[in-house]
């Protein structure tokens, strides 16, 4: 760009033109009365103009002011009910989600639902929260401010969710929501929340703060403000109609109706009152501006009218003989001239001369003029030379101030000599490139706003200058500003989101996850993005991957929820809640999104949870049963304890060759396996442990299986003993009896032969594992017993433990075996679960506490009659086993005392104080229990021998006799051989030489 300084010619060039202008000799007249005329016409049409400009300016602005304040005031109130809204449907979601109220509602606790709605209800906001369970009434708290039950019925008959109902009274607005509690298939129940925004003090506090209008409801007869409580009529035509426009209206001059977006009753009431002020004052100060100034402008016109009029009538003439052919063109300053039109004509003058620079000059100021950014000419000290209105007004600067500046106090730091130095630049050239720079200009007040230069060397008038073109980018700062906050916010919600995201394109790649998906499959960001989605899933052809197809109403958006198996990066699986959704980008192409849930330990959870349930039903069941087979268990050992003493009496005085003697054998074989029945009744029934003591369960297992092996021929048996396996506290016999129950169960599920395997370990069991068992957790010996028989059916898995449950045909198994070993199982504080599928075996395990003790080698014994003289007290309230032990007792040579009771038998001891010797004490007696009399009778007689007898087995209560001094237990039924036996064994305690020992006795069994 350069510019030139003009010539000479234009001087002839003007004059052959003003030769060209047809001039008369009264035009200098004319033209002076036209001038005063125009002039006048002028000031005075300028004023009014003026005037009406400056009216109708004011006026446009103030109602455009107002008109702002009440939209931005609307959309204050507007945002507040919204949010109040989402607050409330948030709230509404917890309750739904309380884990207090669904399990209260789950165990129907009316009283501790109903606290917890009160915990929720807050009354002072109008806000109310209720519940509905399923095919039941509503609940709701007891109190509640200003709505009554019929109210409330009326709301959950006719009011839809999210709709605004007018209250009865005329002063509320009722929002109505609901919300599923435990959303499934067939859900738990309905959470309600009842939202009245005219009790919402804090609400209505903070919009009268922030507004100065008026909320207001709409009725019959008018408007009734929820903030003041005033009443504003309506035009009496629109409330005749009971119409209301859904656009802003008047209601009359003094106010503004507008209707609240997305609300059918609530409206926003702004008063006019002040905008009607405002207009008055601003008609009031332009009429009296207009006044004064047509005034003053009509004077200064005549005045200067004059004075132009003459020196104006000179350059006519002038201008008339140049006309002519006057060879001089330019107008002479005489000393008597107006300095007016001297300078007039030194402009005329120098506007000839300069007529080239300055039409060069018109189109540079055009050009820089009409450009939004500023524009502007440095020389090489700093000083700006030239600039267009954008560069000083947008700078606050007035343009005399501006073009006094230095670049140096406009631009910050360093910035200003990077511009400057290229003037002065060896290597400059006028088409040098341009340099781009973002920097800050400081504005009048000091303030310093963002700008981009492009700079570039230029030629003007001669001299090298700097061309700056800068852009305002304060609005793009902020944009790129609130863009990089809002990209921030949008990674930080999603890398830190407890759900994992997925993204992946068209070709099914992924192309991006967040950290918490990278969690639940175990791999890291770089391994994943770029890997196929399809190789994540453990089905490749899920339904999810296929459809992905847009939706016709693409304004909805795309999504589903699906479960899927999703592989981890070691191979595990991941149950997953899978939600896509379909977004369509500018190019076309679409990009499917994945919210992933990792549902596995929930899955897990509520699997172990059902378990729980059908366990704790199963052992509450079983311990019924149990409390019942006992009792009766032990009604029926006392009958067979007055059979089988009376036979063994009979079969110890009744030679082998006498004709009954068999049958009485028979008998007693017969007595023994009833007995043998009521043990097993009594073991499912977890009676106590008759003796206990540390045993190796290798020795057990291998004990039973020699039996079992003997008739079970055709049944290959494989063992696998661990060899350093724990010692069990258990009782031997009942612990041989469940392994032998568990043997002969599956041989009859091998009819045609098959492989039975038998297998010990060393196990430890958590304390997860333990809960449902009520077992503690810790050190267990495991006993594993697996058949290749046909297996049990899954409808009788839950029932196998029963007592008398059998699938077996009549005849072939009682239904005890199972029963029996579950009672003796679990009375040894052990478990027994078993495994099994249908034509495929079965496997139980076994159980039982490992003992720190060394196991007991059992020896085993034979016994005989032994007899004595000393007195027994027999104390039982059945007369059949009491006059039974007495014959026994006087058979074998004893003095034998009688009670019927514990209060009896008191009297008797402290009758024969002297002489007793040992009582025989039944456990179960009315008025006085065994444990109380066994208490009395030591208090008595400190000392005093005491043997146990019933017919339950031991239990926790004997047990608890025996440590509290008590001399041993013997349960019904039992022959006169025991009952010698176990007295002898009593009586001989710290006496052993009297009598001989048990391992030098050798007496056959009568029985």
């Amino acid at each position: 760009m350069t510019c030139s300084i003009p010539s000479r010619a234009t001087d002839d060039s003007f004059r052959q033109n003003i030769r060209g202008i047809p001039l008369k000799h009264d035009t200098p007249k004319r033209f002076s009365t036209h001038l005063m005329r125009v002039i006048v016409v002028l000031v005075t049409g300028s004023v009014v103009l003026i005037t009406g400009s400056l009216y109708l300016y004011f006026v446009k602005k103030l109602e455009s002011e107002f008109n702002k304040k009440i939209l931005a005031q609307k959309g204050q109130v507007e945002i507040i009910i919204e949010n109040q809204i989402s607050r409330i449907k948030g709230r509404l979601n917890d309750v739904c989600s309380d884990n207090t109220v669904r399990s209260t509602m789950m165990l129907n606790d009316l009283s501790q639902l109903e606290k917890r709605l009160e915990r929720f209800c807050r009354v002072k906001q109008g806000l109310y929260f209720f519940v509905k369970k399923k095919d039941q009434e509503i609940l709701r708290p007891k109190t509640y401010a200003g709505i009554s039950d019929a109210e409330m019925d009326f709301f959950l008959k006719n009011s839809p969710s999210g709709e605004i109902i007018e209250k009865g009274s005329p002063a509320g607005l009722v929002w109505w929501f609901e919300a599923p509690i435990m959303e499934t298939a067939d859900r738990m129940g309905t959470g309600y929340a009842l939202y009245d925004l005219a009790q919402d003090q804090r609400t209505m506090n903070t919009i009268s703060k922030m507004v100065d209008a008026d909320l207001s409801i709409d009725r019959k007869d008018g408007f009734f403000s929820l903030v003041s409580g005033a009443l504003l009529p309506i035009d009496g035509k629109k409330a005749n109609n009971g119409a209301i426009p859904s656009e802003s209206f008047h209601s009359n001059s003094d106010h503004v109706i507008s209707k609240l977006k997305g609300h059918n009753h609530l409206y926003f009431i702004s008063s006019r009152k002040d905008l009607a002020a405002e207009k008055t004052k601003v008609s009031f100060l332009i009429a009296l501006f207009s006044i004064s100034g047509l005034a003053v402008s009509t004077l200064l016109s005549l005045f200067l009218s004059r004075q132009i009029a003459h020196p104006l009538d000179e350059m006519a003439t002038k201008a008339i003989a140049i006309s002519e052919g006057k060879q001089d063109l330019f107008f002479e300053n005489k000393p008597g001239d107006y300095r007016e039109f001297k300078q007039l004509s030194r402009a005329f003058n120098s506007m000839l001369i300069n007529l080239k620079a300055m039409e060069e000059k018109t189109r540079y100021t055009e050009l820089l003029e009409n450009v939004d950014d500023a524009v502007y000419l440095v020389d090489s000290n700093g000083k700006i030379l030239e600039a267009n209105e954008a560069t000083y007004a947008r700078l606050g600067y007035l343009p005399e101030t501006f073009f006094q500046s230095n670049i140096r106090s406009i631009l910050p730091g360093n910035d200003a000599e990077i511009l400057l130095d290229r003037i002065s630049g060896s290597a400059f050239t006028e088409d040098q490139g341009k340099i781009t720079i973002e920097t800050y200009h400081r504005n009048n007040e000091g303030f310093l706003i963002p700008f981009e230069i492009n700079s570039r060397v230029i030629t003007y008038r001669g001299k090298k200058v700097v061309l700056n073109v800068a852009r305002n980018i304060s609005e793009r700062r902020e944009a790129e500003r609130a863009l990089r906050a809002s990209e921030e916010r949008f990674r930080s919600v999603v890398e830190y989101s407890h759900d994992g995201i997925l993204v992946f394109d068209d070709y099914s790649r992924i192309i991006y996850v967040n950290n918490k998906l990278c969690s639940i499959l175990a791999y890291s960001s770089d391994e994943i993005v770029g890997m196929d989605v399809r190789i994540l899933f453990r089905d490749e052809n899920h339904p999810i991957l296929k459809d992905r197809s847009l939706p016709e109403d693409e304004s909805k958006g795309f999504q589903s929820l699906y479960q899927a198996v999703l592989v981890r990066k070691d191979g595990r699986e991941r149950h997953c809640e899978i939600s896509a959704s379909l977004i369509k980008g500018l190019n076309e192409n679409a990009t499917t999104i994945f919210q992933v849930i990792d549902i596995t330990d929930q899955l897990r959870a509520e699997k172990e949870k059902k378990q729980l349930e059908v366990q704790l039903r199963h052992a509450q069941k079983m311990e019924a049963i149990g409390t019942l087979a006992g009792g009766i268990a032990h009604d029926f050992n006392n009958l067979l304890m007055a059979i089988q003493g009376r036979v063994s009496l009979m079969l110890l005085h009744t030679p082998a060759d006498h004709p009954h003697y068999e049958h009485i054998r028979a008998i007693g074989n017969t007595i023994k396996s009833a007995a043998n029945l009521t043990r097993q009744i009594l073991g499912f029934a977890r009676g106590g442990k008759y003796e206990v003591k540390p045993a190796c369960p290798n020795d057990l297992v291998e004990k039973g299986i020699q039996i079992f092996s003997r008739t079970n021929k055709g049944i290959r048996i494989d063992k696998k003993y661990d060899p350093d396996i724990r010692a069990v506290e258990v009782d031997p016999g009942q612990i041989e009896q469940v392994l032998l129950n568990l043997f002969v169960n599956a041989g009859q599920a091998m009819p045609e032969g098959g492989s039975l395997f038998l297998q010990t370990e060393n196990v430890f069991l958590d304390a997860g594992y333990c809960k449902p068992f009520e077992v503690p957790p810790g050190d267990y010996v495991k006993i594993s017993v697996t058949d290749t028989g046909i297996g049990i059916d899954k409808k009788f898995m839950e029932r196998i433990f029963e007592p008398f449950f059998t699938t077996k045909e009549v005849g072939k198994g009682t239904g005890l075996g199972l029963a029996s070993a579950y009672g003796i199982i679990k009375n040894h504080n052990g478990i027994i679960r078993v495994y099994s599928e249908k034509e495929h075996g079965s496997t139980f395990n076994v159980y039982l506490p490992a003992s720190k003790n060394q196991a007991v080698r059992k020896t085993e014994s034979r016994f005989e009659l032994i007899r004595g003289n000393e007195t027994v007290l027999i104390v039982d309230d059945e007369e059949g086993p009491m006059e039974v032990a007495e014959l026994m007792l006087k058979e074998l040579g004893y003095m034998v005392l009688r009670a019927k009771n514990g209060k009896e038998a008191i009297e008797v001891a402290n009758k024969n104080i002297k002489n007793l010797d040992l009582v025989i004490l039944d456990m179960i007696m009315p008025e006085m229990s065994g444990s109380e009399t066994f208490d009395r009778l030591q208090e008595m007689i400190p000392g005093i021998k005491v043997l146990l007898s019933s017919g339950y087995s031991a239990n926790i209560l004997t047990e608890d006799i025996m440590k509290r001094g008590c001399s041993g237990f013997i349960q019904k039924p039992f022959d006169i051989t025991q009952l010698s036996r176990k007295v002898r064994e009593i009586l001989d305690l710290g006496n052993k030489n009297l009598h001989p020992s048990e391992k030098d006795l050798n007496y056959p069994n009568p029985a």
